[in-house]
C-alpha cells in the first residue's frame, strides 16, 4: 500500500492524476498530507461533461449545481459544491467536513478570482486537526 500512496504523490505532483482521486485517496488512507496535496494542485483542474483537454475545460462556463446530482461541469474538481453525490458519500465525514470549511466561500466557478490553493490546502490542515483533536 505504501508503495501505491507514493505513486499517488508522484502522479498528483506531476499532473498526470485528477486531484480529487488524489483526494479520495489521501482521505480514505487517512493520509492529510496527501489530501492536502491534491488540494494545492488543484488549479486549472475542471470537471466536464466529457472528457476534454485540460485547457478547454477550463474555457466551459459551470453549469447549475442544483440541477443535477453528478460532478457539475464548469467547477474545480476539489469544489465540493462540484462534486457528485457518489463522491461526496465516498468521504470520510472529517475530511469532507475540513475540506468544506477550508474551501468556504473561496472557490468561485466562474473563475474570475485568483485561488490561493496552498491557502486552502493549510486551512483544511487545521480543520482536520481540530476535527480529530490533534492540537
Amino acid at each position: 500500500m505504501q508503495h501505491l500512496s507514493t505513486l499517488f504523490y508522484q502522479w498528483c505532483q506531476e499532473g498526470y492524476i485528477n486531484p480529487r482521486s488524489a483526494f479520495i485517496f489521501g482521505s480514505v488512507l487517512d493520509s492529510p498530507s496527501l489530501a492536502a496535496l491534491a488540494i494545492r494542485n488543484s488549479d486549472g483542474w475542471r470537471n466536464a461533461e466529457r472528457y476534454l483537454a485540460k485547457q478547454e475545460v477550463v474555457k466551459q462556463k459551470p453549469k447549475d449545481h442544483l440541477s443535477t446530482t453528478d460532478y457539475v461541469p464548469g467547477y474545480n474538481v476539489i469544489d465540493p459544491m462540484g462534486f457528485s453525490f457518489t463522491t461526496f458519500n465516498e468521504i470520510p465525514q472529517d475530511y469532507l467536513y475540513a475540506l468544506c470549511r477550508a474551501t468556504s466561500n473561496r472557490i468561485h466557478p466562474d473563475g474570475q478570482k485568483v485561488i490561493d490553493w496552498n491557502s486552502i490546502a493549510d486551512d483544511f490542515m487545521k480543520v482536520l486537526k481540530l476535527v480529530k483533536g490533534d492540537r
